[in-house]
């Protein structure tokens, strides 16, 4: 009799095995986190009193940086970084980048750039003021949730 339960036991574990494997249950994960894999930015937008928006230009393959460029709109006086002469200042740039994947759990990024006397980077609005016609600034957009994804852009003023 003690044989026959042992037995017994071994067959309806191994049935119960076999049940759970043809059922397949699905595996849960806990604590995942979905990094962000890519930074596109394929426009720029100019905000003066008619937004315009600009795309790359078109490079050669060996150019790795895609290129923006936008008109310039000269004022009557020279701009500067004051308050007012910002204020007054057309040529504020914003960048139309999209961080994917959407559902990432961390899409905050963050610009990396050199810092100039020719553009000005107003950090409450996100956008570059451009004070001087015929400038660039590279700038790099970089995901702040630890997968060190980035994206580097050049944007001219002509």
């Amino acid at each position: 009799m003690k044989k026959a339960i042992v037995i017994v036991i071994l067959v309806v574990y191994i049935a119960s095995i076999a049940v759970v494997n043809f059922f397949g249950l699905k595996i849960k994960e806990f604590d995942h986190v979905e990094y962000v894999q890519e930074i596109k930015c394929e426009s720029i937008t100019v905000l003066n009193e008619n937004p315009v928006t600009y795309t790359a230009k078109k490079l050669p393959p060996d150019v790795e940086i895609p290129e923006f460029y936008f008109k310039f709109t000269k004022g009557a006086e020279a701009y500067t970084k004051d308050p007012e002469s910002l204020a007054a200042n057309p040529n504020v740039v914003r960048l139309n980048y999209e961080v994917l994947p959407h559902l990432a759990d961390d899409t905050k990024i963050t610009f990396l750039f050199e810092e100039n006397e020719n553009v000005y980077f107003d950090e409450t609005t996100k956008t570059f003021v451009f004070l001087k016609a015929k400038r660039s600034i590279i700038v790099t957009i970089l995901a702040t949730d630890g997968s060190n994804i980035q994206t580097q852009i050049k944007i001219w003023s002509v």
